[in-house]
């Protein structure tokens, strides 16, 4: 048996190699939005949670090792890729779609992805619990128990019908119950992403992209933020950011956006860290320690993507409606690329 392997990482090991600090190897700069400190740490260290992708076996134990192994040979043959879009190469397109995947993986790994997994998979079940005990579903599971030769507490079971038509309860969803569903997600994701017009943005000059505890982010700067509507990857306006490395980051979209490598100015950098920042959970991943750049990573502290959940009853069913987790961003970052496209 190996060993047992308790941190696993959520942002990959050698994606985050790509933002130590180049003074100070083999160390980044950790910025965390809730304690408002700043502290270094190796790529060992960050991007990871105990057992965060361990989930129990049929035998009764716990399995610490299948996925973090799985995922790390994956990440094993996406590596390669990102050394060659650092010397500006031409993807194939089996690498694209390793990429992609990844994109999706990326996406959906994270503590703040899988925890809203678990908490609408929570809202539902309450909600058809609630549903299910107005309708008068666990009468029906009585006469059931009662056909069986079960014991029924009268009192009891009144007393627990009585709270959940009030949705006087609550449910917990196990964490490693969102891991299938966000394996499924990334996977469905991943042809939307192979799908987008890519262009690799290459930081010039004194500034350098940043990463963080949830990299991936999308906003769509055309998007009503009054609109009962969400944002999805499938929307027209779309723009997809993703720090590749300290100096260069993948801007996707469904519009053209010019050539695959296209440099880009100091302003164009900044807007894709404010969306990364604003994109964080907690922390960000920076390859320089600089006071003036953790105050504004201060001043999004509480502030991250979430889903939203309503539900839509109707005379034979209830609906579930899911808003996504695009950022709010109006700056229109293709024509920031545009015109650094001109200089």
């Amino acid at each position: 048996m190996g060993t047992k392997k308790n941190k696993h990482h959520f942002v990959s090991r050698f994606y985050l190699e790509g933002f130590v600090d180049p003074d100070n190897s083999p160390y980044l700069w950790l910025y965390d939005k809730d304690r408002r400190s700043i502290s270094k740490a190796s790529s060992r260290d960050a991007g990871c949670r105990t057992l965060f992708y361990a989930f129990p076996k049929q035998d009764g134990t716990t399995d610490t090792n299948t996925l973090e192994d799985l995922l790390q040979e994956y990440e094993s043959h996406v590596a390669p890729i990102f050394l060659k879009i650092e010397s500006h190469g031409q993807l194939t397109n089996e690498e694209r779609s390793a990429l992609s995947a990844f994109l999706g993986l990326t996406l959906a790994r994270v503590p703040n992805f899988r925890s809203m997994i678990e908490m609408n998979h929570a809202r539902i079940l309450k909600e058809v619990g609630v549903r299910m005990a107005q309708a008068g579903g666990f009468e029906k599971v009585k006469e059931r128990l009662a056909e069986a030769g079960e014991p029924i507490n009268e009192e009891l079971h009144a007393k627990m019908v009585g709270m959940m038509k009030d949705g006087k309860f609550n449910v917990e969803v196990f964490p490693h119950a969102s891991i299938e569903h966000f394996l499924k997600l990334a996977m469905d994701m991943a042809p939307l992403f192979h799908q987008m017009n890519w262009t690799f943005l290459v930081a010039k000059g004194r500034y350098s992209f940043v990463t963080s505890d949830n990299p991936l982010a999308y906003a769509d700067p055309m998007h009503d933020p009054k609109s009962p509507y969400g944002v999805g990857l499938g929307h027209s306006n779309v723009e997809v950011t993703f720090p590749i490395t300290q100096k260069l980051a993948l801007f996707a979209g469904w519009k053209e956006s010019g050539s695959l490598y296209q440099k880009v100015t100091d302003a164009t950098v900044q807007t894709v860290n404010r969306r990364t920042i604003k994109n964080a959970q907690r922390f960000i991943y920076a390859p320089f320690y600089d006071e003036g750049f953790s105050r504004s990573v201060w001043r999004t502290s509480g502030e991250f993507p979430h889903t939203d959940l309503s539900t839509i009853p109707t005379d034979k069913s209830t609906y579930f409606v899911f808003k996504g987790m695009a950022l709010t961003d109006e700056t229109n970052l293709r024509q920031l690329i545009v015109r650094s496209a001109r200089r």
